[in-house]
């Protein structure tokens, strides 16, 4: 029992196996390109991998990691990247705005885009699929229609430090992820919030008998990937001195199979940011090795694709597992694995 007030089971052998298999998914992929190529241990190509691929993807991976902790799914992450980017590029560019008003333009725009898909999901009571699905193409159309096919830029050097400056050889938006991911891993892991979002995504019922706010949880987990996202894309502008309307095209299920991939559970309430991460270095890695080989887009989105298909199939193994557990533990009297538990409340009857 933990002092959030839910008493959940250690984790199983299976599901340790299961995120080990990110950790050596990754060694592995290391290992072959630095065999392969060596180019690619450098630390010009790791610098080069860190600003081009993975801040960006590991910024929207800890968005997805967010909603799919809930029980939900965004498909709309990229495209909030995106139309963040072409807020700040229309604002500055086009209307003479001063840059950092237009930089809180932009996440204030990622977090309303955010809160919209919640909204939809909670309210309306559409699937997330359903309603992620619709927004993103409402958030691209959006950025089209307010780029109309350009290019928006360029921007101060003050934002462009923050896509293309480096502090001791690492980039500097290296540490924005870092501190993103630290912020975020903290909530979830070290406060009532985080154990809410773990509840709701557990067993929702078992959640609102414990008192847990359920749908403001989960709205909020939406509205937090929006805010991720926007600053994800105004990580973009900064990087390409510019915003355009097809920023992050594709790389929702880039975000979603790395979070996956790291062992976040597709039926929520189990995962973490940190192996999630590690799943977006893999795929991270897998995209800049294919790369120095020579190997076409087409070879890359293939690779990543049956890298999905492999960390789905190993999800369902570790929910069936689960599942039996649980059995096995009700037939023998015992708490089950997959239900919060409330320990303690206080006055108000919410868990302390």
């Amino acid at each position: 029992m933990g002092s959030g007030g839910f008493a959940t089971l250690r984790r199983s052998p299976i599901t340790w196996a299961r995120e080990g298999s990110t950790l050596l998914t990754l060694v592995a992929l290391i290992v072959a390109f630095s065999l392969a190529d060596s180019v690619f241990l450098s630390g010009r190509n790791w610098a080069d991998l860190s600003r081009s691929y993975f801040t960006e993807l590991g910024l929207l991976t800890i968005a997805a990691t967010i909603v799919l902790l809930t029980r939900g799914i965004d498909l709309s992450v990229a495209a909030m990247l995106s139309l963040s980017a072409v807020t700040l590029g229309v604002l500055h560019v086009e209307h003479s705005v001063s840059i950092w008003l237009a930089v809180a333009a932009a996440l204030a725009v990622g977090l309303a885009a955010g809160l919209l898909n919640g909204l939809l999901v909670v309210r309306l009571g559409l699937s997330p699929i359903v309603a992620t699905l619709a927004t993103l193409t409402l958030y691209r159309g959006a950025a089209l229609g307010l780029t109309r096919g350009r290019n928006l830029g360029p921007y101060p050097s003050s934002l462009q430090e923050l896509g293309q400056g480096e502090v001791g050889g690492i980039p500097l938006q290296t540490f924005v992820l870092i501190g993103v991911a630290v912020v975020v891993a903290f909530v979830l892991r070290r406060t009532v919030t985080g154990r809410w979002i773990y509840a709701a995504g557990g067993n929702r019922r078992a959640a609102r008998l414990a008192g847990v706010p359920v749908d403001r949880v989960v709205i909020g987990a939406y509205a937090a990937a929006g805010l991720i996202a926007a600053i994800a894309g105004i990580i973009a502008a900064a990087r390409f001195n510019t915003a355009r309307s097809d920023f992050a095209d594709g790389s929702e299920l880039d975000a979603i199979t790395a979070a996956i991939l790291g062992g976040v559970a597709i039926a929520g309430g189990r995962g973490s940011v940190v192996w999630a991460l590690l799943g977006a270095l893999a795929l991270a890695v897998l995209r800049n090795g294919l790369t120095l080989l020579g190997y076409s887009g087409f070879i890359q989105i293939v690779a990543i694709g049956l890298i999905l298909v492999a960390a789905v199939v190993a999800d369902r193994l570790v929910s069936r597992h689960r599942l039996r557990r649980e059995v096995s533990l009700l037939l023998r009297g015992g708490p089950s694995p997959g239900l919060a538990i409330p320990v303690t409340t206080n006055e108000g009857g919410t868990p302390s």
